[in-house]
């Protein structure tokens, strides 16, 4: 009689964590959780790094915007990628996205916690908090839910507001 080892494939080698549950990562639990709280024209401001995703997820029937500025294919050009965070004028950004017609919502999605030590996340992390500031001191805006999803260094926060 031979023994045959037969390898567990269910199981991985890598550490899990909460957002490990799924291999699609956490841009499809936000997709997932925006489905019924946007429509087609609303608006989904996120990190350049998960536009893409998410936009896949998603689809391409909403507006997708970073603290940049609004994304018009999904993909974002990494090359000067801090230069443009800091130069990002994020007051005009928050403008123009409560500049939009009554009952829109925006989808504000940021990962919680500390930033990565790396210049970029530092710079995404500054320019989005005050991107979320300014939305969240807007009179032209109300809140309307917000959600806390598993995900890297914290978890990834999840607001929706709507124009009024």
């Amino acid at each position: 009689m031979a023994f045959v080892a037969v390898p567990d494939f269910s199981r991985s080698a890598f550490p899990a964590g909460p957002w490990d549950r799924d291999s699609r990562g956490p841009e499809f639990a936000i997709a997932r959780s925006l489905t019924s709280w946007t429509d087609p024209g609303d608006v989904v401001v996120t990190s350049p790094g998960r536009v893409l995703a998410i936009r896949y997820y998603l689809g391409d029937d909403r507006d997708y915007v970073t603290p940049i500025g609004r994304v018009y294919d999904g993909t974002f050009d990494f090359r000067d990628r801090v230069a443009r965070l800091q130069s990002a004028n994020v007051e005009a950004v928050a403008a123009r996205l409560v500049d939009r017609p009554a009952g829109t919502r925006i989808a504000f999605v940021h990962d919680s916690g500390e930033p990565f030590d790396h210049e970029y996340w530092i710079e995404l992390d500054r320019a989005m908090d005050q991107l979320g500031a300014s939305l969240q001191g807007s009179s032209e805006v109300r809140p309307v839910s917000a959600v806390r999803l598993p995900g890297p260094s914290g978890g990834i926060t999840v607001q929706v507001f709507q124009t009024q």
